[in-house]
């Protein structure tokens, strides 16, 4: 409650529970509907032949690609948050972000995990708006690198590969990277934000949300100041793209391998200009874990390219069970291994 009432919100009704098990229900049945259809298209057989067929080797270096992609965003969070001038370790944070993986298993999408590393470090001596403005930092900076990889690989393979994609896969490509470059560029744009409070001020003008809008505002406006401030530090910005460009390169390499684990060879140029598309697509919150929305991108894009639908699904089975197994075995040794989470301040509520 004291939380609540410093960052001006109030108590959820008693109906919230019933509202989100319904939204839960909704999203849940939306992905296993979608995971339906696929399997309509899809012959299930060869994909659990492919899985069964896996070369252990191949799903090692798969989950070590995907396990460096969780130490480089820990180091990525930490360099957001202040890097050496930060009062909190590079230990500790990057102890909250695989304790947020962990517990975020438990969640719903991406923005729930967030929610979670914001309240592990809610306790940050820089205080709470600080710590969610480099996680707000953060996302905005991994899908716009992930959209510019995309692009960039698109490109790149359309000029040396003859007709590498479908004109409706590259379509595609095009529209959710340009999309995302938009995006991110419109999210830092103090203007559109400036234009958006105030529209949204109009509309809460009068009523009884007058008083509760006003508050909830004025905290926007102190968390995109505070992501401004992170995002116009040259020497931040330049190290948190680097780092964001070898985390690009290594889920990408993870897929990789995944398809040579299953006895299938797709080039790497294709990789790099589909893989981003899919991360992006799965973050959409229209699905509880991106279920069925990832899994249909990955038969869509690949097919593209002329890989089977069942190896491409396979592929993206595999890579729920290196979440779950990197997140379980990581975030288990993070409850027990490494320094303490910051706490509050004598005084503080």
């Amino acid at each position: 409650m004291p939380c609540r009432r410093r960052f001006g919100l109030t108590p959820r009704p008693r109906t919230a529970p019933a509202t989100r098990a319904f939204s839960y229900a909704l999203k849940l049945g939306l992905g296993l509907g979608i995971l339906a259809l696929i399997a309509y298209f899809v012959d299930l057989g060869a994909t659990f032949r492919a899985l069964q067929s896996a070369h252990p080797g191949w799903l090692l270096l798969s989950l070590a690609c995907y396990i460096s992609t969780r130490i480089l965003m820990g180091i990525k969070w930490w360099v957001l948050l202040g890097g050496r001038g930060d009062t909190v370790s590079y230990a500790t944070v990057q102890r909250a972000l695989l304790l947020s993986d962990y517990h975020g298993l438990l969640f719903p999408n991406t923005l729930a995990i967030d929610a979670f590393r914001a309240v592990l470090l809610r306790h940050h001596p820089r205080g709470w708006t600080h710590t969610a403005a480099s996680i707000v930092a953060d996302r905005v900076i991994n899908i716009a690198v992930a959209a510019v990889v995309a692009l960039l690989a698109l490109a790149i393979t359309s000029l040396v590969v003859t007709t590498p994609f479908s004109p409706s896969i590259s379509l595609a490509v095009l529209a959710v990277s340009g999309s995302v470059v938009v995006a991110a560029l419109a999210v830092v744009s103090q203007r559109l934000f400036d234009l958006a409070i105030a529209v949204l001020r109009a509309i809460a003008a009068r009523g009884a949300l007058e008083a509760l809008v006003g508050k909830l505002l004025h905290k926007l406006r102190e968390l995109h100041g505070a992501m401004r401030t992170m995002l116009t530090d040259r020497q931040v910005v330049v190290q948190a793209v680097l780092l964001a460009f070898l985390l690009v390169l290594m889920r990408c390499l993870s897929a990789y391998f995944a398809f040579w684990a299953i006895g299938t060879a797709v080039g790497l140029g294709w990789t790099l200009a589909l893989i981003p598309v899919i991360t992006t697509l799965a973050l959409l919150p229209l699905t509880l874990f991106g279920l069925g929305l990832k899994d249909g991108a990955f038969v869509f894009f690949f097919t593209g390219i002329g890989i089977a639908a069942s190896s491409a699904l396979a592929v993206s089975f595999v890579t729920y069970a290196l979440i779950i197994v990197s997140s379980v075995v990581l975030g288990l040794l993070a409850s027990v291994i490494g320094p303490p989470l910051p706490v509050a301040a004598k005084g503080e509520g």
